[in-house]
């Protein structure tokens, strides 16, 4: 395990409400994209590449930031876990276990949005 990964899981459990969720969050991007290539930024920004994690000081939460396009979450009501642009990302705080389902389908989103920037076929074929 490298140690951004452990640094990013040892911040998920230091939540005595939501480590639970964070964990799960964790688990469902690594799963997806097959790795656990995790960077940390000079800001504490821990990084997947289409979703990011970060811990404001203050009230338990998790701040996510996710590369996704709000018109691509098809039909999700946003008020479960609202998104406001920041830079690049959008991004939301996860404040209680209630928001996981939501959290997950935005990572999910940010993940096929990720994939269609990314070459799909091996460069050793040709194109038609």
């Amino acid at each position: 395990m490298d140690t951004a990964e452990h640094e990013l899981e040892q911040a998920f459990l230091k939540l005595p409400t939501l480590k639970h969720v964070g964990m799960a969050l964790l688990q469902f991007a690594n799963g997806i994209r097959h790795t656990t290539n995790v960077q940390e930024d000079a800001f504490g920004v821990f990084g997947l590449g289409f979703v990011a994690f970060s811990f404001p000081e203050g009230e338990e939460r998790i701040r996510m930031h996710v590369d996704v396009e709000i018109k691509d979450i098809g039909g999700m009501d946003l008020r479960w876990l609202p998104l406001h642009a920041e830079q690049v990302f959008q991004v939301c705080e996860i404040k209680h276990a209630g928001q996981l389902g939501c959290a997950v389908r935005y990572i999910q989103n940010a993940y096929d949005k990720y994939l269609t920037t990314r070459q799909t076929f091996p460069p050793s074929l040709p194109l038609n």
